[in-house]
């Protein structure tokens, strides 16, 4: 790939070029990486903060981190994604901000259904994972890359709802099962003890 293609290739498209992997082997090493929340853990607290929603201008419009908004009759609190952290390093038991920080700075927590802008999703146990940042990116929907997103999603489908650990109001959609041989078996990491 020459310098023309590299600046406008995707990130996944240069890590594949880089690597020399396809797009399954990048998400193996993804999903390999990655941490989830035990469903044991999530079972006795599906959702950590169910009154806040991230920011999002199309569901939450001219609100700002700290304001109060409207969410299908009741009002919830506009937070950025530190609540998330704050919600994950408790479902783990670790601080993940300050001083007193437990969890090394360059994991990120992410979340595998987007719908972020919904109490139910935001700081749900079912829905965060944590990622080393370096590899964030390709999470990441400019990086293009559709087959980790149904992954990711048949992952967390099959540790959250496939014994159902919780009962969202709207639960995600199931994800398709045209997935690599190989997720049928794949054993996931998790950042917490049961």
């Amino acid at each position: 790939m020459d310098v023309p293609q590299l600046l406008s290739a995707s990130p996944l498209r240069v890590f594949e070029w880089a690597t020399g992997k396809t797009d399954a082997e990048v998400v193996r090493i993804v999903l390999n990486a990655s941490l989830f929340i035990h469903p044991s853990v999530v079972r006795r607290k599906p959702v950590m903060f169910p009154d806040c929603v991230r920011t999002s201008n199309a569901h939450h419009p001219g609100k700002k981190k700290g304001d109060v908004s409207d969410w299908k009759g009741r009002q919830v609190k506009v937070c950025d994604n530190t609540t998330a952290r704050v919600a994950l390093g408790r479902y783990i038991g670790r601080s993940m901000n300050g001083a007193n920080r437990e969890v090394a700075v360059g994991w990120e927590v992410a979340h595998i259904w987007a719908t972020v802008h919904d109490p139910q999703y935001f700081t749900a146990g079912w829905n965060m994972y944590l990622i080393p940042g370096f590899l964030r990116v390709l999470t990441e929907e400019q990086a293009q890359m559709p087959l980790f997103a149904k992954c990711l999603q048949f992952v967390a489908w099959s540790l959250f709802f496939k014994d159902p650990v919780a009962e969202p109001a709207t639960p995600p959609a199931r994800p398709s099962n045209d997935v690599p041989e190989w997720l049928i078996t794949f054993e996931p990491r998790f950042a917490s003890a049961t």
